[in-house]
């Protein structure tokens, strides 16, 4: 999990926009988060495929914890 503001300590997965399988760009939008004030879009810090999620829908996260695997291309 990102942190998307300096206080942000965890975060909630609202929604995964792509599924395991999928290929996708650097900075892509792959899920949706929410912090204590707002959302933000996590986008990928890779190019590749979508290996495995790790966290799902509605999880709650601490920043700085794995939510996916992106096999680099």
């Amino acid at each position: 999990m990102p942190r998307f503001d300096p206080l942000m300590e965890e975060g909630r997965i609202i929604e995964w926009l792509k599924k395991e399988g999928d290929f996708v760009e650097k900075d892509e939008v792959l899920a949706v988060i929410e912090g204590e004030k707002t959302t933000f879009e996590f986008p990928s810090p890779y190019r590749g495929k979508l290996v495995k999620i790790l966290r799902k829908q509605d999880e709650v996260v601490k920043v700085g914890e794995a939510i996916a695997v992106i096999e680099e291309s």
